[in-house]
């Protein structure tokens, strides 16, 4: 991929040697295209009139590297023009010009520094790591259509992705100066006088590697890697910020804390399988939407040291799952979970990940389920259903079959087995314990929501080869809906606008509202995020998409 930055970011120029390769395999291809940047709905759209001719000047220095700086003239409206992404789109700041989102342009020649420009062709759709891209699944070659929300809407609905939007701007607020997202101090970042705590809320700092994460896990899933150019209008201070920045900043946190062993977090640290996982996630993903060289080496860094931090079968034999601290010899389903997620992206983003580790991580997976019921036990096959409890912290929750979700998800992601008996077993279990908002009996549970979710779509969502075979989708899908867009704050008057209370089963264990609102905002990202892995991949190309050869 390549990347033109402003002129006034010199430093975030690519290696020359790449970026005038990929230049030259541009304009050999023969199209540009244009984008405007996103707008808040309530933004006036200043549209200019005409637009000026474009310059472009490659100053080549020594020593080395090369750098292109490419300058763009004020137009009409006085606005300046950007290139940024992996074509050249014209990427203007807010009330510049008339294009449409989407448009592709193509080259009459390059005269006197000046791009001619005839009519605009229909849309041609980039994988973003190029035709490597494509043997690494589809998770990641629909990041286009990820920034549409016109296509995402089509697979969720509108009223699921105001609820995303209105997530992502809660967490781009209470983002820290530093570029992560505090579980424990988050209140800081607090504006318009009634701060979003108001006893429900806090998590621990412990946590603060895997609250960034997830947190940007939640801008990936909507297609926000660090190029993006959407703008977010804070509407209590007025400033803007690019969200591609606030990506940005987050993963240049977690690379900064990244240890030279290539772990995210201090092997000490009493959550380090679940801080590391979402971290490893994070990373990934970013390089799989980007393919920036950038985020590459961390990423690959950091999955080398998840893969070696499992721990060994019991026999000695070979490899079985995940706890709190590398190598420590216990093993649960949980972090194992996690562990496993995070791998997949990696491997769909074409990061080495040693087949071992998959396999190892399905053995300890079928070791703890009992298949005959459809549940799988935190650590053993003889606890599979029984609560899984901190002491101290959420023992007076409810129990949910949350592990018997993410044995689904480990299995759907290794196995691919459509018909493995045990998928539909663990689907009924779900299905008669649907979301329901209740705290007083203290029902809420994200955590497993957010997995019942990811595995239900996978089996029988719309996407699925068993698509209408089965209830077990529409109806989660309908409660799920029902009870999170409904108690979604929605006061645009108080600072906890578009985020989701902390005080669910894990959220006060250590996540808070940082994390309620990620793993939620995640939740509806489910429609769009993850290409059905059981048959999605074999179907004909939808419209629009690059089939790549």
């Amino acid at each position: 991929m390549i990347t033109v930055p402003r002129a006034r970011r010199i430093a975030d120029f690519w290696p020359a040697e790449e970026f005038f390769g990929n230049l030259r395999a541009r304009f050999a291809s023969g199209t540009v295209r244009f984008r405007e940047t996103h707008r808040t709905m309530s933004e006036p759209m200043q549209q200019s009139t005409s637009y000026y001719p474009y310059q472009l000047f490659v100053i080549a220095a020594s020593v080395g590297t090369l750098a292109l700086v490419v300058f763009g003239i004020w137009n009409a409206g006085g606005a300046r023009r950007d290139f940024d992404g992996q074509t050249f789109m014209i990427a203007g700041l807010p009330g510049d010009h008339n294009d449409k989102p989407g448009e592709t342009y193509k080259f009459s020649g390059v005269q006197g520094g000046n791009i001619k420009l005839n009519d605009p062709k229909p849309a041609v759709l980039d994988p973003p790591g190029g035709d490597d891209a494509a043997g690494h699944g589809d998770r990641f070659v629909r990041s286009e259509n990820l920034k549409n929300r016109q296509y995402r809407t089509a697979r969720s609905s509108s009223m699921t992705e105001d609820a995303v939007d209105a997530g992502l701007r809660w967490l781009a607020r209470h983002q820290d100066a530093d570029g992560s997202w505090s579980p424990e101090n988050f209140t800081k970042n607090c504006q318009g006088g009634t701060p979003c705590e108001n006893g429900k809320g806090f998590g621990s700092d412990e946590n603060r590697i895997g609250a960034t994460g997830l947190a940007l896990l939640a801008f990936l899933g909507a297609g926000h890697d660090h190029r993006s150019l959407k703008i977010y209008t804070n509407s209590f201070t007025n400033k803007t910020v690019r969200v591609g920045e606030v990506v940005k900043r987050g993963l240049l946190y977690l690379k900064e804390m990244q240890l030279e062993n290539g772990s995210l977090v201090d092997a000490a640290n009493s959550k380090w399988g679940y801080n590391h996982s979402l971290g490893v996630m994070a990373l990934s993903e970013a390089y799989g939407l980007s393919r920036a060289p950038q985020w590459k080496t961390p990423a690959q860094l950091a999955v080398n040291y998840l893969v070696a931090g499992q721990n060994t079968s019991p026999g000695g034999t070979g490899l079985w799952g995940w706890r709190y601290r590398p190598n420590c010899g216990d093993n649960d389903i949980s972090v194992t979970g996690w562990a496993v997620m995070a791998l997949k992206s990696a491997e769909m983003s074409g990061l080495r990940v040693p087949q071992e580790s998959f396999e190892g991580a399905l053995q300890f997976c079928d070791e703890v389920t009992d298949r005959s019921a459809g549940l799988a036990g935190y650590m053993r096959r003889e606890d599979a259903g029984i609560q899984v409890k901190s002491i101290g912290k959420n023992e007076g929750f409810a129990n949910h079959p949350s592990l018997a979700a993410v044995g689904m998800c480990v299995r759907t992601f290794i196995r691919h087995n459509i018909d493995d008996p045990t998928l539909e077993t663990s689907a009924k279990q779900l299905v008669r314990d649907l979301p329901l908002w209740d705290k007083t009996r203290k029902m809420n549970d994200y955590y497993y929501w957010y997995y019942a979710t990811l595995a239900l779509n996978q089996f029988d969502g719309a996407d699925s080869p068993r698509a209408g075979k089965g209830s077990y989708w529409n109806e989660w899908n309908a409660a799920l809906q029902r009870t999170l867009v409904e108690n979604q704050i929605n006061n645009s008057k108080i600072c906890s606008h578009g985020s989701w209370d902390g005080d669910d089963r894990w959220s006060i264990d250590g996540g808070g509202r940082v994390y309620a609102t990620a793993i939620n905002t995640l939740n509806f990202e489910v429609y769009y995020r993850y290409a059905n892995t059981f048959g999605a991949a074999r179907k004909p190309p939808a419209p629009n998409r690059l089939n790549n050869k």
